[in-house]
């Protein structure tokens, strides 16, 4: 048998053992692909584990299938359509995956930005709404691909935008593998018809104001597709290496990874070799950079050998930790609830919490029979300025005037100084207090 062959024969062994994909998703999904794309054991060691996602991604789902709806309307009726949309969502609660999401004014502000910077996309072609894609051309296995929120095609250009509700994570447009591989389906399937040249991704995430747009052409998002060819080929394996990383560790289910595990250990270990030998563990894909990142070389512990740039690099891999030891401790808690024993740990009941069976009744008592008034026992507050603004929503304010209210009334502090990747759209507080001085 050829080695052709040979391949072909485990592909279809590794389909009659995993299948397709799982919970309506492809193995290769878009939403995943910083896992299997930057890991490639990431790929077979979650085909079987339940989905982490919880009500933020909930949250999400009704908000992408409101937002799809309002965007149809915009397109196919206009302004009324749009407006009947939200009206009819407005108060109503789903529930998705076993969350209730309710939908109040905030959702639908924040979704209505992102219909309004959709429906800006000047366009002599034609634009397109929750349209399925595929990208199977590039993957070993078929029926591989996503669910693309809104594109544009007119002749040599495609323009993409991806919908991020969520506020937990900052996500980022420049080479987003995810939406490169829509925009990928999107191709494979249009570029007969419109010649795409330019291809303009945008990634919308209304909650956290970030509204990015990059640009790439024709060759660079064909390069994309031979690097996903190469990387999915490599993760549809058994056994295949895992890369530990922030971006691969994100969404990982597997606790039991040894890799993380010698990661960590390199991490806590006070030498590590010259910053140039770290790995890159860059939130999108270079097809530059080797299959699989090089493991960081050790030298003999030298404490005084923490340069800032080491200590830079040890910081950014804290949430993937941090991330990998709450899973721990919730499968060691329903391991526990299963009747298994865990050495060197108990559980234990955590800070007990007091409340009134009856908060009238107490009330009573305490200024009745404790001779207590009414100024000992209520404490009034004041609203804080954000449910001041869901109310006056509520009420039928209008955001601008809102914004003209506020100018007089609210007095903004700056925020405590935080780390983030220096791929962060916010201005760097040293530029700002520059600008600041100049002006």
């Amino acid at each position: 048998m050829s080695k052709q062959a040979r391949r072909a024969a485990e592909v279809a062994r590794l389909i009659e053992r995993y299948g397709l994909g799982r919970a309506g998703h492809a193995h290769f999904s878009p939403s995943s692909s910083a896992g299997w794309l930057n890991c490639l054991g990431f790929l077979l060691a979650n085909a079987g584990k339940p989905d982490l996602a919880g009500f933020d991604a909930a949250y999400g789902t009704v908000a992408h299938a409101i937002a799809s709806e309002w965007l149809v309307a915009v397109r196919d009726i206009g302004p009324a359509g749009a407006a009947a949309v939200r009206a009819n969502a407005l108060g109503k609660t789903f529930t998705e995956n076993g969350f209730d999401v309710a939908v109040d004014e905030d959702m639908l502000r924040h979704i209505g930005r992102y219909v309004e910077w959709c429906s800006e996309v000047e366009t002599n072609g034609d634009t397109f709404v929750e349209q399925h894609v595929d990208y199977s051309a590039y993957t070993p296995i078929p029926n591989q691909g996503g669910t693309a929120d809104h594109f544009v095609c007119e002749p040599g250009k495609l323009t993409i935008t991806d919908l991020k509700m969520g506020t937990g994570i900052r996500v980022y447009v420049e080479k987003n593998t995810q939406a490169m591989l829509y925009a990928l389906g999107v191709f494979l399937e249009h570029d007969w018809v419109y010649g795409f040249q330019t291809i303009v991704i945008r990634i919308c995430q209304p909650r956290l104001d970030y509204f990015g747009v990059w640009t790439c052409t024709r060759e660079e998002l064909l390069a994309f597709g031979e690097y996903v060819r190469e990387r999915a080929d490599l993760a549809w394996r058994e056994n295949a290496p895992r890369s530990p990383s922030p971006k691969a560790c994100q969404w990982c289910a597997d606790i039991g990874c040894t890799a993380r595990s010698e990661h960590l250990e390199t991490l806590v270990d006070d030498a590590f070799d010259a910053v140039g030998d770290m790995p890159e563990d860059d939130m999108s894909y270079d097809p530059k950079e080797p299959s699989v990142p090089a493991k960081p070389s050790k030298k003999p512990a030298n404490p005084a050998a923490s340069t800032t740039a080491m200590l830079a690099w040890r910081y950014a891999h804290r949430g993937m930790y941090e991330k990998w030891f709450r899973q721990i401790g919730e499968e060691l808690m329903a391991r526990h609830e299963a009747g298994e024993e865990l050495p060197g740990l108990k559980v234990v009941a955590g800070r007990r919490a007091f409340n009134w069976v009856d908060p009238e009744d107490a009330a009573n008592w305490l200024t009745h029979g404790a001779d207590l008034t009414e100024d000992d026992i209520y404490t009034r507050e004041m609203l804080s300025v954000a449910q001041a603004r869901k109310l006056l929503k509520a009420r039928g304010w209008s955001a601008d005037d809102i914004e003209k209210i506020e100018a007089d009334l609210v007095m903004i502090r700056p925020g405590k100084p935080t780390l983030v990747p220096d791929r962060d759209n916010r201005e760097d507080i040293g530029d700002a207090a520059d600008d600041a001085l100049e002006g």
